[in-house]
């Protein structure tokens, strides 16, 4: 069992993990790394005040004021689990999934890293750079931008300029300016990647 106190470094395979204190016992090859808690891999990059790491299994577990961050992508969340071999990622407690023009809010938090895959409840809200999608639990593709809500959803579309061309017609400038509200009870699909489409069922509504 060793104990180190100071800028600590611990290299073990392609994995770094950096802390104000660590422990490390080498015959379960388990790190516990305490104060500003650093865990690097490739592009990927883990902070936490607290982590555990599982060195034979590749598992990273992390708590108070985590934060994820790769190339274009930074989730948070109150604890998370992270499987490096798997790149799987389950998080719990005020999640936030960021990108650019699109941000991912939750409850409890499943994101598979390689196909950028999330499956999201309790609470979820996604905004889009003209949207928000709110319900209870979702799945989203967010490399191919779609989405689906199950359970009572919500879709709010900002207003906005009319289509161009169309800048003269009176009613369609009067409607793309308001705010259009799409609520649906048992499902909505949402798709934003290069034009929004959407599909609903149960009690749809529609109202502007």
């Amino acid at each position: 069992l060793f104990e180190a106190r100071g800028n600590v470094r611990l290299v073990t395979g392609d994995v770094t993990v950096t802390s104000d204190v660590l422990v490390y016992e080498e015959k379960s090859r388990t790190a516990w790394a305490e104060g500003k808690a650093r865990v690097v891999q490739g592009t990927t990059t883990l902070t936490a005040a607290s982590v555990r790491y599982e060195s034979e299994s590749r598992v990273v577990h992390a708590r108070e004021g985590v934060t994820v961050t790769q190339p274009d992508l930074t989730l948070r969340s109150e604890a998370l689990v992270y499987d490096l071999r798997g790149q799987v990622v389950d998080a719990e407690g005020k999640v936030v999934v960021e990108q650019p023009d699109q941000t991912l809010r939750a409850d409890v938090l499943n994101y598979r890293v390689r196909g950028k895959v999330v499956t999201a409840k309790g609470g979820v809200e996604l905004k889009t750079k003209t949207a928000t999608l709110t319900g209870e639990a979702m799945w989203a593709d967010l490399e191919n931008k779609k989405a689906t809500v199950t359970g009572p959803a919500k879709l709010v579309r900002k207003g906005g300029p009319p289509p161009r061309g169309r800048e003269q017609d009176r009613v369609l400038a009067a409607l793309a300016k308001e705010d259009t509200t799409f609520t649906a009870a048992e499902e909505f699909r949402f798709s934003w990647k290069d034009t929004e489409e959407a599909a609903a069922r149960g009690d749809d509504r529609v109202v502007q």
